[in-house]
């Protein structure tokens, strides 16, 4: 058994009186020891009090530093294991301390050394209670802070102030959207693990840079889509992108840089089976709108395009088919005709109603059916020069229509189509 008084509560007060007598090693152990005291449930509450002192230097950003001695990082190390185990610690923010997070934020922003990451840390540790707060508050105190970055352009040198309002945002509306701890959790958790991804979700959204040195939105936009990690995310980037092209108000090469970045993602979307992970998160962080901007964008999915060239496929065989044996029929009711006196010349009238390409197919035919026919062998040379002359007309009218067969998707299809066929090049006879 830990002697409570002699392992843990006196080495820590001797160490807020005299700071620094604690090596890194002994923040190890004592680390070791306090998560053992906090899984014994009678002893949790006593060791809850001894850490408020330190729990104190935590939320007000006092040895939060990024660059700290070894000891001083040891010590901070601590601190966060036993404050992020210690189950009172919600409740002793919310309703002791009476916290108020917006003054913590500007106290977060305003320590030196601090980055978003140790804040964004601590709005994971506050998820897990149900925070008694005025949310359209705190998110117009967020979205005033962000209009001043953003509309007045005032920045600080030393870190990116946004960072930290995005993620007071975030936590805002998922506390708000509901009272499940475990869920909140998540949540958050998804925000803090994609963050990278996220922060570029929000530049989009609100026209400004988030979290980042890139120098504008056509360098994100060729960074998103050249992270295979972010792939299976790329629809939830792709639609707010699209919808507010204009409002970036780019002219010149960077709107065609910008134009070919989203033609990029367009093909990258339709290559990659899309993951629905982040979607919930996003539809809380973005609110309704977002969810109207990712119908109205809403490029087919991976296995919807699949599905749709199966279908496609499935379609052109049943039209081969069907085509196949209405020139067999054709061509047998001609051949008898031959077999049966009708002169050739009749014959030949009813071969150049049709398309060039049916024509041939049904001439194809007939030399089968009649190579022992010496009315039709007479003639056949000459009914085929004619026909691959209005095969050669044709395709010069075709070429006049349109110089870009396939320009779009009908014509794509139609081009699949006439692939399958035969009909892109003139047929040789044998």
């Amino acid at each position: 058994m830990i002697d409570f008084y002699h392992c843990i509560k006196e080495p820590l007060e001797n160490e807020l009186k005299s700071p620094g007598g604690l090596k890194s090693y002994d923040w190890i152990n004592l680390q070791g020891d306090a998560l053992k005291y906090l899984a014994q449930e009678q002893d949790k509450e006593k060791l809850h009090k001894v850490m408020k002192p330190y729990y104190e230097e935590l939320i007000e950003a006092r040895g939060c530093r990024t660059h700290m001695p070894n000891e001083s990082y040891s010590r901070t190390m601590f601190v966060w294991e036993v404050f992020e185990h210690d189950p009172y610690v919600p409740q002793w923010i919310w309703q002791e301390k009476n916290l108020d997070i917006c003054k913590l934020t500007d106290m977060w922003i305003d320590a030196e050394g601090v980055d978003a990451n140790a804040y964004k840390r601590l709005l994971k540790c506050l998820t897990q209670s149900a925070m008694p707060a005025n949310w359209n508050v705190i998110k117009n105190y967020v979205f005033e802070r962000l209009k001043l970055i953003i509309v007045e352009n005032q920045y600080r040198q030393d870190k990116d102030v946004s960072e930290f309002y995005c993620s007071l945002h975030a936590f805002c509306v998922i506390m708000e959207s509901s009272s499940d701890e475990e869920r909140n959790g998540e949540l958050f958790g998804k925000f803090l693990d994609h963050w990278v991804f996220i922060r570029y979700m929000y530049s989009v959204m609100m026209g400004h840079i988030i979290g980042s040195r890139l120098a504008n939105i056509v360098a994100m936009a060729n960074v998103v889509e050249n992270t295979p990690g972010y792939a299976p995310y790329l629809h939830l980037f792709y639609a707010p992108l699209k919808e507010r092209f204009e409002q970036f108000c780019l002219r010149g090469a960077k709107r065609d840089k910008l134009l070919a970045a989203i033609k990029k993602i367009e093909k990258k979307m339709q290559e990659t089976e899309r993951s629905e992970e982040l979607d919930e998160l996003c539809e809380l962080l973005f609110s309704k709108k977002f969810l109207e901007m990712l119908e109205r964008n809403r490029p087919k999915s991976y296995r919807e395009l699949e599905s749709e060239i199966s279908r496609i496929k499935e379609g052109m065989g049943n039209t081969i088919s069907i085509l196949n044996g209405q020139i067999q029929e054709l061509a047998e009711k001609l051949s008898n005709a031959v077999k049966a006196s009708v002169p050739i010349d009749e014959i030949e009238t009813e071969l150049m109603k049709f398309q060039s390409r049916e024509a041939i197919e049904i001439y194809k035919q007939l030399g089968t059916l009649l190579v022992a026919n010496p009315a039709w062998q007479a003639r056949a040379q000459s009914i085929r020069d004619k026909i691959l002359d209005k095969q050669r007309q044709e395709m010069t009218i075709s070429m006049q229509i349109t110089a870009n067969a396939g320009a779009n998707v009908n014509g794509i299809v139609q081009q699949q189509t006439n692939h399958a066929l035969g009909y892109n090049s003139p047929i040789g006879l044998a």
